[in-house]
């Protein structure tokens, strides 16, 4: 539980760093590059991933406490 906790921690500062990134880059209005477009598609899907990596740790950690009581 503290290492899942530990990590969404991380990745929520991550995504928070990330967010203001995008809102930076957004405000800018200046015509948005090749490398700046693989970057938000690279960290769109990164996010995604770790998303779903979470989702299946929780759900384990929720098997494994159905499972002892």
């Amino acid at each position: 539980m503290l290492a899942l906790s530990n990590d969404f921690n991380t990745f929520s500062a991550d995504c928070a760093f990330l967010c203001e990134a995008f809102a930076a880059i957004a405000s800018d209005q200046s015509p948005m590059d090749g490398y700046i477009v693989y970057g938000c598609n690279r960290y769109g899907l990164w996010i995604k991933e770790q998303v779903a990596n979470f989702d299946e740790r929780i759900q384990e950690l929720q098997e494994y406490i159905r499972e002892q009581r």
